[in-house]
């Protein structure tokens, strides 16, 4: 089966169908039999990927957005998710690495600048909570929850036993 095939055109289409119409069982039985017989094909690769990630399973997204990055470098959208799921999966160097992939390839820095911000940010979040854990540990901050008891000790201290005044 060539991939201009009417029943393969015919397959993928109602594929696409069943997963825009939230069939997602439906969708992912016909992604992988397309795959069985074309397992490059950006298109079914690209959307079970798509169907993992809606399922929250983004490690499982990971190999078939691979593989439909490979089979198409330069199409962004195949890039994009793949640097998505990288970071979903915690993975900051790999989702960068797949930007500069995208970016070599010809990728439009338009394209990319939304996820370069987001690991920007969250390269903010990883450095703020590194200081934070930091100052904890070399007690210039102390641990959530504890600061309550440790402002009422305090004040417990500072607070004058009753029926003593101080002469003048």
């Amino acid at each position: 089966m060539s991939t201009t095939n009417p029943s393969f055109e015919d397959a993928l289409r109602q594929a696409i169908d069943h997963h825009r119409a939230r069939r997602f069982h439906e969708a992912e039985v016909l992604y992988r039999a397309i795959l069985r017989e074309h397992p490059a094909n950006p298109d079914a690769n690209h959307n079970l990927g798509l169907l993992a990630v809606e399922a929250g399973r983004h490690a499982q997204a990971l190999p078939f957005f691979r593989a439909a990055a490979e089979s198409h470098p330069s199409f962004p959208q195949f890039r994009v998710s793949l640097a998505t799921a990288l970071l979903d999966t915690g993975d900051r160097a790999g989702a960068l690495q797949a930007l500069d992939d995208a970016a070599a390839q010809g990728v439009k820095a338009e394209a990319l600048d939304v996820l370069r911000q987001r690991l920007g940010q969250v390269g903010a979040v990883d450095r703020l909570m590194a200081s934070l854990q930091a100052m904890v540990a070399s007690g210039q901050l102390v641990e959530p929850g504890t600061i309550g008891n440790r402002a009422q000790r305090r004040a417990a201290a500072r607070q004058k036993p009753a029926g003593r005044r101080r002469r003048s």
